[in-house]
């Protein structure tokens, strides 16, 4: 393991002064020349002499595994960590000294993300085990962009002449019917009230989601109880600006 290094495609030379793991998940090189490192163990290591020494920038606790840059030199992190909450996107706007969980409540980032690409307009695709989302804002609102595509989780993305490719697990690969572009997006619309979905699945096994849209920036709480009225966990307890969001509520570890 470890991070190796070539100056001709040929031949290459074991780096990584101060590395504490030779696991390495994914590399990133900022447009700086900054490179990002990170573990199996979700630590990550950041290097600013083309990779001869390393230093520690931040540890997540979590598995990330992916990473890249955007034009603005911010990084993305996708998780395909299983622990609570699961999986996600992650941002970081000081070269990775530190990170946020981005749109944590959203029914696109409850799901591991095994790979992301970003397109040269901007526009970042991730690949997850439920199909392959694109987002306009990097990574903080997303779409899935599934028709023709399986249930199936996507392993790995490219694009070859304007063509988006997915790897997948079990199914082979797949294209888009044509090329891809980037789309600028107009805000959604403020809800005129506040509301609460009905969750769905239901019933379900062993998670579960809520809809709820608010119409003013206000501390919004969503908190399960059972029929006796007792509270058995907190799913949001955050300030939360104007729009639609939706809550992940996974009840396999309930008796």
């Amino acid at each position: 393991g470890g991070v190796y290094r070539s100056q001709d495609r040929s031949n290459w030379t074991i780096i990584g002064n101060g590395l504490t793991s030779w696991s390495i998940q994914t590399l990133a090189v900022s447009r700086g020349g900054v490179l990002l490192a990170a573990m199996g163990e979700g630590m990550i290591f950041r290097s600013t002499d083309d990779g001869d020494h390393w230093t520690l920038a931040s540890d997540l606790g979590r598995n990330i595994s992916c990473l890249l840059f955007d034009s603005l030199d911010n990084a993305i992190g996708g998780s395909d960590d299983f622990a609570s909450p699961v999986g996600g996107i992650y941002h970081s706007t000081d070269l990775g000294s530190s990170w946020t969980r981005l749109d944590a409540d959203s029914v696109s980032n409850s799901s591991p993300v095994h790979c992301l690409l970003m397109l040269p307009g901007g526009d970042l695709y991730e690949g997850t085990d439920h199909g392959v989302f694109r987002s306009s804002d990097g990574g903080r609102t997303r779409l899935a962009e599934n028709l023709g595509l399986p249930p199936v989780s996507v392993l790995s993305l490219d694009l070859c002449r304007n063509i988006l490719l997915a790897g997948t697990d079990g199914s082979g690969v797949f294209r888009t019917s044509g090329p891809v572009q980037s789309v600028k997006r107009t805000a959604p619309p403020t809800p005129a009230a506040f509301g609460l979905e009905q969750n769905y699945p239901n019933p379900f096994n062993p998670a579960t989601h809520i809809g709820y849209r608010i119409s003013r920036a206000t501390q919004v709480s969503v908190v399960i109880y059972d029929v006796l009225g007792r509270k058995i966990t907190t799913l949001v307890a955050a300030e939360k600006q104007p729009g639609e969001y939706v809550a992940e509520w996974n009840a396999a570890d309930m008796p």
